[in-house]
C-alpha cells in the first residue's frame, strides 16, 4: 500500500514549540524589535537591462512567455550573453548556486544547475514582467495573469504526484502560479500595503527542494545533499549577503538611506544564530539571559540604538527577508530611518539581523 505523507510548512509570527517533522521544519519569525542602545557595490543599468526591463505590455500568453520567464532553462553562456558576468557567484545548500546581478535599481538572482537556469528571484523598481509593475496591488495582479487562485497545486512528474496546498496567508503573502509546463511562479506581497513586492520563478523540482508549502505526495522528494562544515560556512555567508542586497533594495523602495555593513556587528548577529541553533531555542533572548544590548556590549560595538530581526527555517535569503517585510516589528527595524549599518548573521537556516545607528 503506497503511504501518504504529510509535510507540514507553515509561516510562523510568535515562538511556538513544534516537534521536528521527519521532512520540515516549520519557519519561525519572531515580532522584531527596537533596543535603545560594506556599502553595496552597484552598477548602472546597462542597455542590455534596459531592453528587458521595458518589454512591451502584452496578453497573458505573452506575459508567460516573456521577459524574466524566457530565462528559465537558458544556458550559462545566453545569460552571460544578456547580462554580462554576476557580481558573484554563491552556492546554496540546494542542488543549483545563484549568480548575482545587482543595478542601481534592480537586483536579481539566476539559479545555476547543470548549466541551465532553474530559478530567477527579481526585486526592483522594475519586476521585468509585462503588464506588471512593482508595487501593483493583488487584484490587478491576477486579472492580469487572468488565473484563478486556489489553495491546491499539483505536480506530476518523473519524481512521484505531488499536491501543494496553500494556507490563507500563503495565498495573502507569496502564491503561486503554473506558468507553463514545468515552472512555477512565487509572488511575493507586501501585505501591510497590498504591494507586489519581487517575484521568484522556479522549476517542479527547486520547488520541491525548498518544501515551502504544506504537502501531500506519493513518490520521493530531492535528495538533500550532505554538507561539510566548511561548506556551510561559504553558503551562509553567500546568505548574509544576499539578506543584506535585498533588504537595501527594499528600504531604496520606500525612500530610506542604505544601510552600510558592519562586519563587527555580523560577527554578534552570526553568534546569536548559532547560538540558537546548537541549543534548540528561538528568542531574542538567549538561554543566558542576555538580549541584544548584552551581546552588543559584549562584542564591543558601540551605538546609539539597536534593533534585532530573528527568523528560522525559511529556505533562503528571499524568503526570510519578504517575511520579515510582513511583519509589523521586523517591517520597522528594516525601514527605521535612524539606523546606518546592518550585521546580518546566518547559521544553518537561522537568520539574525542586527541593525545599528551610529554617530556620524
Amino acid at each position: 500500500m503506497k503511504r501518504l505523507i504529510r509535510v507540514l510548512v507553515l509561516i510562523i509570527t510568535m515562538i511556538i514549540v513544534f516537534p521536528l517533522v521527519e521532512q520540515y521544519i516549520p519557519s519561525l519569525i519572531e515580532q522584531g524589535r527596537n533596543e535603545e542602545a560594506q556599502p553595496n557595490n552597484q552598477k548602472e543599468v546597462s542597455h542590455k537591462e534596459q531592453q528587458l526591463d521595458k518589454q512591451q505590455e502584452g496578453s497573458i500568453n505573452d506575459a508567460y512567455s516573456s521577459s524574466i520567464i524566457k530565462l528559465m532553462g537558458q544556458s550559462e553562456e545566453r545569460i552571460i550573453e544578456q547580462f554580462g558576468q554576476p557580481v558573484r557567484r554563491d552556492e546554496t545548500s540546494y542542488a543549483y548556486s545563484w549568480w548575482i546581478y545587482k543595478w542601481a535599481d534592480n537586483y536579481m538572482q539566476i539559479g545555476m544547475q547543470d548549466g541551465k537556469v532553474v530559478t530567477v528571484y527579481r526585486i526592483g523598481e522594475d519586476l521585468a514582467l509585462p503588464s506588471i509593475e512593482t508595487g501593483a496591488n493583488f487584484v490587478d495582479v491576477w486579472e492580469t495573469f487572468d488565473a484563478k487562485q486556489s489553495q491546491e497545486v499539483e505536480i506530476n512528474n518523473k519524481r512521484g504526484s505531488f499536491q501543494l496546498q496553500l494556507t490563507e496567508q500563503d495565498l495573502k503573502q507569496r502564491p503561486l502560479l503554473h506558468v507553463q509546463e514545468n515552472i512555477y511562479m512565487q509572488l511575493y506581497f507586501d501585505t501591510l500595503n497590498d504591494a507586489l513586492s519581487s517575484v521568484r520563478l522556479v522549476t517542479d523540482d527547486v520547488l520541491l527542494q525548498h518544501r515551502s508549502y504544506e504537502m501531500y505526495y506519493r513518490g520521493t522528494l530531492p535528495e538533500v545533499t550532505p554538507l561539510s562544515s566548511k561548506d556551510w560556512m561559504e553558503i551562509e555567508t553567500n546568505t548574509a549577503q544576499q539578506v543584506f542586497d535585498i533588504t537595501n533594495h527594499i528600504r531604496k523602495r520606500w525612500k530610506q538611506s542604505p544601510l552600510k555593513w558592519d562586519e563587527q556587528v555580523a560577527s554578534v548577529a552570526f553568534q546569536h544564530s548559532k547560538d540558537m541553533k546548537q541549543n534548540n531555542y528561538f528568542s531574542h533572548i538567549a538561554q543566558d539571559g542576555n538580549g541584544l544590548k548584552e551581546r552588543l556590549e559584549k562584542g564591543e560595538v558601540r551605538y546609539l540604538s539597536a534593533g534585532e530581526n530573528i527568523a528560522a527555517q525559511y529556505p533562503d535569503a528571499p524568503a526570510v527577508v519578504e517575511g520579515w517585510l510582513n511583519s509589523e516589528g521586523h517591517r520597522e527595524a528594516l525601514l527605521h530611518e535612524s539606523y546606518t549599518h546592518l550585521g546580518v548573521g546566518v547559521y544553518r537556516y537561522y537568520y539574525t539581523q542586527n541593525f545599528i545607528e551610529k554617530r556620524n
